[in-house]
């Protein structure tokens, strides 16, 4: 198999054992089943042969072990060796007599199915996230249409880093599979401070372009440099040896340069292509549904 480095089993001290008792069979098996038990038995007999059996069959030699040595490979592909070993090993013992059940363990599988939970159970809470979010948006306004102007500003930025990591390659994992929920995060704080000035300023009388450019300059500067910390901050872990975490460094610092990209320039696209939904009336409040 592929990522396979070494397969480890009792074959290994049963074939030494063999080559000390007939010199000329190195690598070699004994040929018979009696020949198997009885040079068993005598491995068996000193403390160190003992210990070795005992890391791979039981005491009633009813289960066996192999040790399987594995790099250190992504999940998607851990996940494919062991699917395939599961594979082969039913093929093996297909038509077999005797009932032999095969269960593949250890950190391998282990990690492997934990990185499946873990990428399944945050998608599940982006979802959660997504909907709580821009539904709190909805109530701090009292405007469908605040919200609803709100959600490109908020979702372009997520979908662009997604896009690039499946462009580039990126599967997710334990690291990268946080940062639509954090980018989530990040983004939607800047657009509600936007939308508190825009709406403040139309409803004090202003057209739809001095309510923006008002906007833009309270609001744009701050998260000008919010942004620059942030991908500063984040970015640190783009030079770690580790990939998954080098990943997540560098893709947290594209979210956040896209995010400030998307609240001064798509936000303000955003309320001028819909300034007619947001015009004054008089003392009415304008987040009013």
């Amino acid at each position: 198999m592929e990522h396979v480095r070494r397969a480890v089993s009792f074959l290994e001290s049963l074939k030494k054992v063999h080559a000390e008792l007939y010199p000329g069979s190195v690598g070699e098996l004994p040929e018979t089943r009696e020949a198997v038990v009885q040079e068993l038995f005598l491995f068996g007999l000193s403390d160190r042969g003992r210990d070795a059996l005992r890391s791979f069959l039981s005491t009633d030699y009813r289960r066996m072990r192999i040790w399987v040595k594995l790099p250190a490979v992504s999940s998607e592909e851990s996940t494919a060796q062991i699917l395939e070993v599961e594979r082969l090993a039913r093929r093996a013992f297909e038509g077999s007599s005797r009932r032999i059940k095969v269960i593949v363990t250890g950190p391998g599988k282990m990690f492997s199915a934990l990185d499946v939970y873990l990428v399944e159970s945050q998608l599940r809470s982006f979802a959660t996230a997504f909907v709580a979010v821009f539904g709190v948006i909805f109530l701090l306004f009292r405007s469908v249409r605040y919200g609803l102007v709100s959600i490109p500003t908020n979702l372009v930025p997520v979908l662009i880093v997604l896009g690039v990591m499946g462009w580039l390659g990126i599967t997710l994992n334990v690291a990268t599979v946080v940062v639509a929920s954090i980018a989530l995060g990040v983004i939607d704080d800047d657009t509600v401070h936007f939308l508190m000035t825009y709406r403040r300023e139309r409803e004090g009388g202003a057209g739809s372009e001095g309510a923006i450019r008002t906007s833009i300059r309270e609001v744009g500067g701050a998260a000008l440099l919010a942004a620059v910390i942030n991908c500063l901050t984040f970015g640190v872990t783009a030079i770690s040896d580790y990939k998954p975490a080098a990943y997540w460094g560098w893709l947290m610092a594209l979210v956040v340069i896209l995010a400030f990209l998307s609240e001064v320039l798509l936000l303000p696209a955003c309320l001028r292509a819909g300034a007619r939904f947001f015009q004054s009336r008089g003392n009415e409040n304008l987040g009013s549904l």
